[in-house]
């Protein structure tokens, strides 16, 4: 989770596989600071996104077969959220 704004924001995040919800937890990020001490077990298919400016976004997740250890990353940018897999792709 990292906040790329020049302000702080109240971030909830939520991943989902079918109807279970594997991740649940909101953050209050500093301006360019990031939180890494919340991590879940499983691969979700959905990540839902909530700013505190009611901006909500909920993006399918998918991991490469090649991806031995995936990480679920969400960016909060000024102009879109960015959620990815965290692998690196050659």
């Amino acid at each position: 989770m990292a906040n790329a704004l020049d302000e702080s924001v109240r971030v909830t995040v939520t991943a989902l596989r079918g109807s279970s919800e594997l991740f649940g937890h909101s953050y209050s990020l500093e301006p360019g600071k990031g939180d890494e001490s919340k991590s879940f077990v499983g691969t979700p298919a959905k990540v839902r996104v909530s700013i505190q400016n009611g901006r909500t976004v909920t993006r399918d997740y998918s991991v490469p077969v090649s991806c031995e250890s995936p990480e679920v990353n969400v960016t909060i940018e000024p102009d879109e959220i960015l959620i990815t897999n965290g692998c690196v792709s050659s």
